[in-house]
This record gives structure tokens, C-alpha cells and sequence, in this order.
């Protein structure tokens, strides 16, 4: 009798949930699929894994995206650097390559404080990476930072996050490699 309780009882909920039709607004799909369409290109181009997304829509309003990634490290900071502006402008181009996404955006456009990209740093065995190691790296909000965990300290405190302005980070590229130069001016950053 136990059994058949619990079986009645799952039965009513698997069927309200099927009774109610989940309704994904345009704007929603438009998102859903250029989030999708990035984080697979750049997967293939900067050799990383996609492992989540981020989206703010207050009221329907898209305000923010960001996609995160697995990649394989340990990369220098140089490296981790190119990685997330090169790919945090691609990620941009997409966006405002889209006519249907542009369509739902108040300004029609995105840029570069709207978007951001995270790295998961991992070795070759998929575990996490150590001080003196970059564990995590990101592109957002106006800044790139650079987080190195210690593997005694498992908190806030054992995390020592190293920060440069999204303007500094370019202007280092731009001096460094003519391949970032070139496709900054061709898109208009």
C-alpha cells in the first residue's frame, strides 16, 4: 500500500507538469540560440569546453550575457589574457551580428561591460589548478581578473585575485600582438 501511495503520488505530479505548457518568449529563444551558436564556435576556435551561461533579463530587458568555459592549463597570464579578450570580442560580434537578438535590445547593440567570458582552468587530468597556477580568469563588467586559489585554504580567504581595467588588458594586447590590433580595428573596438 506504501508503494502504490507513492507511485499514485508521483503519477499527479508528473502529469501536472506535463499538463502545463512551458511558453519560451522570442526574445528568450533569440538568446537561447546566439548563446548557443558562441559558445560552440569559440569552443572550437580557443580549443575550451562550454560548462555554463549567465543571462540577465530583468523584466524581459537583456541586459547581460556571459558564457563560461573549461579550458586546459596551466596557461600563462599573457596567454589566459588573449584568450578572454579575443574571445569576449567574438562573443560581442556575434551578438550585434544578429538581427533578431539586436531587434529585442533597447540600443540595439551590446558592448563590451553587457558581455563577459570565465575560464575554468584545469590540467591535463581535469583537475582544478593551484597558487602559483590562474585557476579562474574572466572578462566582465569592465575588468579582467585573475584568480589563484591555495589548496590549503578552501574559502574567500585562500583566493588571491589579481585585477587589470578591460582597457589595460587591450592596450597590453594591442602592444604585444598585431593579430589583436588587426581584429580590434576591423571591428570597430
Amino acid at each position: 500500500m506504501k508503494y502504490l501511495s507513492l507511485f499514485f503520488i508521483l503519477c499527479l505530479i508528473h502529469s501536472s507538469c506535463v499538463s502545463q505548457e512551458c511558453y519560451i518568449s522570442d526574445r528568450e529563444k533569440a538568446v537561447n540560440q546566439q548563446m548557443g551558436y558562441s559558445a560552440k564556435m569559440l569552443s572550437k576556435k580557443y580549443n575550451m569546453r562550454p560548462c555554463a551561461t549567465s543571462v540577465a533579463m530583468p523584466g524581459g530587458n537583456i541586459k547581460y550575457l556571459e558564457l563560461e568555459f573549461n579550458i586546459r592549463g596551466p596557461l600563462q597570464q599573457n596567454i589566459i589574457r588573449e584568450i578572454l579578450i579575443s574571445s569576449v570580442h567574438d562573443f560581442l560580434n556575434n551578438i550585434n551580428n544578429d538581427k533578431e537578438l539586436c531587434s529585442y535590445l533597447k540600443n540595439g547593440c551590446m558592448h563590451i561591460s553587457d558581455v563577459g567570458i570565465t575560464l575554468f582552468l584545469h590540467d591535463t587530468k581535469g583537475r582544478s589548478l593551484y597558487e602559483p597556477e590562474i585557476g579562474i580568469a574572466s572578462v566582465s563588467n569592465g575588468k579582467v581578473e585573475y584568480i589563484r586559489s591555495d589548496p590549503n585554504e578552501i574559502s574567500i580567504k585562500g583566493m588571491k585575485t589579481t585585477e587589470e581595467s578591460y582597457e589595460e588588458a587591450l592596450s597590453i594586447l594591442k602592444k604585444k600582438c598585431p593579430a589583436v590590433q588587426k581584429r580590434c580595428n576591423d571591428s570597430g573596438i
